[in-house]
């Protein structure tokens, strides 16, 4: 599994990103490299490198590129959601460990499903193509991943994964980070103040998910599918994929974690998923 002993340097952890992970989690392979302390430059070479490949996964989903003219964007917004949660239920009908785990393009073009950032991703660069003001939403915060989409004065939040689209009530700002509230009765939806952020922030996902597939491949006994996975990608023990993150790609992490009002919007969506779903 490779170093096994020491974190690696941030040089050394680029280079690893660089020529191990990347070449692994692409379906179109394109190079990219990092500039250190370069953090929105960063962010915006690795979304150029992912979109290649989330291209391929818009056409593997058959998801219309194009709104067909007999529908509203809100139509076509919810045609799109229902597809592909529709696609994601198939999928994990059969396997949840394969829907949870298909973050990157490579093992959602094998699996045919996509994870919450992964399916934000796949909706930001197809509703962007289409011709819409797109956004990428962190819910929780950072506990979920959607997509956002302007249809006249209007934004929508767009989430593939749990097959919702609901307007937007209002927007405001928070420590200079721009929010999308939601006020909705879909218990389905416990957000309430969504940060918002251009798409190539969706990057921040795909390589925290690394951290997050290596503390499950830790764990005891995983599941076949994470530790092939693991061998994979070839994760090294020890590697501070999340810490890499919070100072290349997003120096926003800690403030999503510890500011009042992100607590006070923590503990809302805590109270509502401790709820009973209803009964029918």
């Amino acid at each position: 599994m490779g170093v096994k002993d020491e974190a690696m340097t941030d040089s050394s952890i680029e280079t690893h990103l660089q020529q191990d992970i990347f070449p692994q989690v692409l379906i179109e392979q394109k190079s990219v490299e990092f500039v250190e302390g370069a953090v929105d430059r960063n962010r915006q070479a690795l979304w150029e490198t992912l979109k290649p490949s989330l291209d391929v996964l818009i056409d593997k989903f058959e998801l219309p590129r194009k709104k067909p003219e007999e529908m509203t964007d809100v139509q076509y917004f919810e045609f799109l959601v229902d597809k592909m949660y529709g696609q994601n239920m198939t999928v994990r009908r059969l396997d949840r460990e394969q829907v949870k785990w298909s973050v990157w393009p490579s093992v959602a073009n094998e699996t045919g499903a996509t994870n919450c950032s992964l399916g934000a991703q796949v909706f930001l660069e197809l509703l962007d193509t289409a011709g819409y003001d797109v956004e990428y939403g962190m819910p929780g915060p950072l506990t979920h991943s959607i997509a956002f989409a302007k249809s006249g004065e209007d934004y929508y939040y767009i989430d593939p994964t749990n097959g919702i689209v609901e307007k937007v009530a209002e927007t405001i700002e928070v420590d200079g980070i721009k929010v999308h509230v939601l006020k909705t009765d879909n218990f389905k939806c416990p957000f309430e103040a969504v940060p918002a952020f251009p798409s190539e922030y969706s990057v921040v996902a795909t390589v925290s998910n690394l951290q997050a597939l290596q503390s499950e491949h830790d764990r005891p006994n995983p599941s076949e599918f994470v530790a092939t996975l693991e061998t994979r990608f070839g994760l090294v023990e020890n590697q501070h994929y999340l810490e890499w993150v919070k100072q290349n790609l997003f120096p926003e992490w800690d403030k999503l974690t510890t500011d009042e009002f992100w607590k006070e919007e923590t503990a809302r969506v805590d109270k509502k998923l401790s709820y009973d779903l209803p009964t029918t």
